[in-house]
């Protein structure tokens, strides 16, 4: 892999009932810095997915470039809730690295999952790459 390109570990969207957009769904999807808005979670939920594969498309182009990778956040609300989902996250594969064995066991699965957070929707999973040298 050359240098000033690299892949996230992990990929968490999230939508949720924006509080400060009233009647607004938001999404986000971290560490992309991609957004969007609708007035249904599940208009939000499917927008927010058909972004984020065209994102992956852009990156896998032109060989994921860390700038485009790792996009900070630059809405406050965004921020606020990816911290909430960020501890559910963890917590969620906290305890399936609990309940497995050892390190190869877990590395074999496909660490991916969803929760729900207050009526909102939240993924996650680790993108599988190809790894070029």
């Amino acid at each position: 892999m050359s240098r000033g390109n690299s892949h996230p570990n992990l990929v968490v969207l999230a939508v949720y009932k924006s509080h400060i957009n009233k009647g607004m769904w938001k999404g986000f999807c971290a560490p992309y810095g991609v957004t969007t808005q609708a007035t249904t979670c599940e208009e939000a939920k499917t927008h927010l997915e058909e972004l984020v594969e065209l994102y992956e498309e852009g990156l896998k182009k032109y060989n994921y470039p860390k700038h485009l990778v790792f996009q900070e956040l630059q809405d406050v609300e965004d921020n606020k809730v990816l911290k909430l989902v960020w501890k559910e996250v963890t917590r969620t594969l906290g305890q399936k690295m609990k309940e497995e064995r050892n390190f190869i066991e877990f590395t074999k699965q496909s660490n991916e999952g969803s929760l729900k957070l207050d009526g909102g929707i939240v993924s996650f999973y680790q993108p599988s790459f190809v790894m070029q040298t």
